[in-house]
């Protein structure tokens, strides 16, 4: 986004109407399904229009989206996760392949939940989760649950 972009995204008049796109969207990601302030929302331009600004699209052209499910609809998922500064918030079993990681999109039965103060929460696989982490305690923490289920 250049500075002329930017500049139109922090006028009062873009402000306004992506604040009613995302009440009328209910206040959650139209993808994911997840709300604030587990996730920082974000409104997308389903498709842009020569000479319009931002403010000036009509409502079945916008949508609230998560900031991590609007980074993957421009393909730019790895420049927006943040790749340190992650802190480990716990693991569920989710007793099956119920679950599908928000990174890499495999399928698993452990979800790992991770935080970054500048991203949010974030729902991953064990592998991403190490990754993200920089460690093993994603991994460690399955080994855990598994010997409690026995």
């Amino acid at each position: 986004m250049d500075r002329q972009q930017l500049y139109l995204y922090r006028k009062p008049s873009w402000l306004e109407r992506r604040k009613q796109i995302i009440q009328l969207d209910g206040e959650i990601c139209c993808l994911c399904g997840r709300h604030e302030p587990e996730v920082v929302l974000q409104v997308h331009h389903k498709k842009y229009i020569s000479g319009h600004k931002p403010w000036e699209y009509k409502q079945e052209d916008l949508i609230t989206l998560c900031k991590g499910c609007h980074a993957r609809e421009h393909n730019i998922i790895s420049n927006t996760i943040p790749q340190d500064g992650w802190i480990y918030v716990d693991c569920e079993d989710l007793g099956g392949l119920y679950g599908k990681c928000e990174i890499c999109k495999t399928e698993f039965r452990h979800e790992h939940y991770l935080y970054h103060p500048k991203y949010g929460y974030i729902s991953v696989g064990c592998e991403c989760a190490n990754k993200l982490l920089n460690n093993t305690q994603a991994s460690i923490k399955e080994v855990e649950l598994k010997l409690e289920a026995k």
